[in-house]
C-alpha cells in the first residue's frame, strides 16, 4: 500500500513476519516492530494501513492488539490491547505512559484521540 501522501512511502504486509515500510526514493526498509510490556503474547501482525492523511500507521494482530506508529519514524505511538472482558490503552507519549482500563469503545477512542492528537481533537 502506497502512503496517501508521499508516493515514494510503500507499506508491505507479509504472511509470515513483521509488516516493511519501504522508501523507494532512498532505498531504505524499516521493519514494523511492536515492542510490548511483555505480559502476554502480541501475536502476529495481520493488518496494517495508512491513516488517511499519511502521518500514521495502524497495525492489527492476531492478538487483538492495534498498534499506532508515526509514518515518518517508524517508531509506536500509543497501542489498544483488547479482549473480551475489557481493553486497555497504553501510551508511549511521555510522562503520562501507563495503562488505563476503560469500560466501552468510545471512551477507548476518545482517549486515543486525547492523547495522540491533543484536548479537542478528532481522529481522522
Amino acid at each position: 500500500m502506497f502512503n496517501p501522501r508521499d508516493e515514494y512511502q510503500i507499506l508491505v504486509v507479509y504472511l509470515s513476519g513483521n509488516p516493511v515500510v519501504e522508501d523507494v526514493k532512498a532505498k531504505q526498509q524499516k521493519e514494523i516492530r511492536f515492542h510490548g510490556t511483555g505480559d502476554d503474547q502480541v501475536g502476529d501482525v495481520t493488518v496494517a494501513t495508512f491513516d488517511r492523511r499519511g502521518k500514521f500507521i495502524v497495525t492489527g494482530t492476531s492478538k487483538g492488539r492495534i498498534a499506532f506508529y508515526d509514518s515518518k519514524t517508524i517508531q509506536m505511538i500509543t497501542y489498544v490491547k483488547q479482549n473480551a472482558l475489557h481493553q486497555h490503552l497504553y501510551s508511549y507519549m511521555g510522562a503520562n505512559s501507563y495503562g488505563t482500563v476503560f469500560p466501552d469503545e468510545a471512551e477507548v477512542a476518545r482517549e486515543l484521540s486525547r492523547r495522540t492528537l491533543g484536548s479537542g481533537s478528532k481522529l481522522g
